[in-house]
C-alpha cells in the first residue's frame, strides 16, 4: 500500500510538473520547505535534468566559477520551468544521462518508488521537452562530468551570455560536493551509497 501511494504521488508530481500553473500547487502541498528554498521564478539560467544525472555537481561547479551570485533554477526535476525558460529565451542547461544509470542512481535513494516508475518518469520527462530542443543547451552526462567548462562556453555562444569558466571547474564542483553541503541541495553522497547502487542495479537489470 505504501509503495502504491508513493508511486501515485510521484505520478502526480510528474503530471503537475508539466504545467506552469500546477507545479507550484503540488510543491506547496507536498514539498513546501524544499520549494521555498530553491524555487526561482525569474532565473538567470536553468540547470536541470532528470534526477540522478549529476545535477548537484553541475550547479556547484557552475556557481563556483561565477564572480557573482546568480539566480539558478535547479533541482525541481520538472519540465515546466524548462519549457517556460525556453519560451522566454532564458538559458537552459539540460543534462541528459543514460536512463539505466540515472534510474539506478535514483533507486539508491530511499525516497524513489521503483525502477518501473523511474523509467516511466525518465521518458516522460524528456519527451515533454523535446519540442523545445532547439532552445536548450544539451549537456551529455559524460561531457558534463569531464569537461563542464566546454559546455558553459557553448552556453555563452548559444545565448550571448558571459558566464565565467575555469580550467578546474570540475575539481571545484567535486570539492563543493564533498565539503560545502548546503541546506538547499542534498548533494552529499549517502553512507553506503555504493552498496545501494549495486542493489538498485539488480532491480533495474
Amino acid at each position: 500500500m505504501r509503495k502504491k501511494a508513493r508511486e501515485m504521488k510521484w505520478a502526480l508530481r510528474m503530471f503537475c510538473g508539466k504545467y506552469r500553473v500546477l507545479y507550484p500547487l503540488y510543491f506547496r502541498l507536498f514539498e513546501k520547505k524544499w520549494f521555498n528554498r530553491i524555487h526561482q521564478p525569474n532565473p538567470d539560467i536553468v540547470i536541470e535534468g532528470f534526477g540522478g544525472s549529476a545535477n548537484s555537481f553541475a550547479v556547484y561547479a557552475f556557481e563556483a566559477a561565477q564572480p557573482k551570485k546568480l539566480k539558478i533554477a535547479h533541482h525541481l526535476h520538472i519540465t515546466a520551468q524548462i519549457k517556460d525558460a525556453a519560451k522566454r529565451g532564458v538559458p537552459v542547461f539540460l543534462i541528459i544521462r543514460n536512463p539505466v544509470d540515472a534510474v539506478t542512481s535514483l533507486l539508491s535513494r530511499d525516497y524513489y518508488p521503483s525502477a518501473r516508475q523511474g523509467f516511466v518518469d525518465y521518458f516522460k520527462f524528456y519527451k515533454d521537452i523535446l519540442p523545445y530542443k532547439e532552445n536548450l543547451l544539451i549537456a551529455p552526462f559524460e561531457v558534463l562530468t569531464s569537461d563542464i567548462a566546454s559546455l558553459i562556453s557553448q552556453v555563452n555562444e548559444k545565448y550571448g551570455t558571459t558566464y565565467a569558466t575555469t580550467l578546474n571547474m570540475a575539481e571545484k564542483g567535486l570539492k563543493c560536493l564533498k565539503t560545502e553541503g548546503r541546506s538547499d541541495v542534498s548533494a552529499m553522497p549517502l553512507r553506503g551509497r555504493e552498496g545501494l547502487k549495486k542493489e538498485a542495479g539488480r532491480k533495474v537489470a
